[in-house]
């Protein structure tokens, strides 16, 4: 897809993948979510609170007293945290299957692969991808699978792991 950059034909080091430790894993995800925050969060709640109705309040007790006062409002709020979240997990499906890595596993070189060290096929993606995003409740009960047995639940189902990769680029 990409053309080959090494143009001087130097010797590409091979580092074999490692399991990610748990704090590049949570690192990566912060910034994810950071990132996803600013740019995309924030951005269309705001636009969509204002085109709504909803005004901005001086105080959570203001916007109580609103949304008490017009039921379908907060209707509306929660389809659009939902379409939200449903973003969030495109973000991550799109970025880890056409990127190979999201911002956060760029920064904290990480990368998801199958447990076989193959690349993993969307399908994976979107299962691992789902507890982290729109079954967010669910992200407590995944991660104690990382303390049994040093994967998620999600992981496990999708025969996915995180792997730690020192000389991953953007382009390969």
């Amino acid at each position: 897809m990409f053309p080959n950059l090494n143009v001087y034909n130097l010797p590409q080091e091979q580092v074999e993948p490692i399991p990610a430790s748990l704090i590049k894993r949570i690192t990566a995800y912060l910034i994810d979510s950071l990132f996803f925050l600013f740019t995309i969060y924030n951005p269309f709640m705001s636009i969509f609170l204002s085109r709504i109705g909803v005004p901005e309040a001086e105080s959570v007790a203001e916007l109580e007293i609103f949304l008490h006062e017009n039921p379908k409002i907060e209707f509306a709020i929660l389809i659009g945290i939902l379409a939200v979240l449903f973003v969030y997990l495109l973000y991550f499906v799109i970025m880890e299957s056409l990127a190979a890595v999201t911002i956060g596993e760029f920064f904290m070189k990480i990368k998801v692969l199958r447990t076989n060290k193959a690349k993993a096929e969307t399908s994976k993606l979107i299962l691992r991808n789902l507890t982290k995003t729109i079954l967010i409740i669910l992200l407590p009960i995944d991660c104690i699978g990382y303390i049994t047995h040093k994967k998620r639940y999600s992981d496990i189902i999708s025969d996915t792991d995180m792997f730690y990769i020192p000389s991953l680029r953007l382009i390969e």
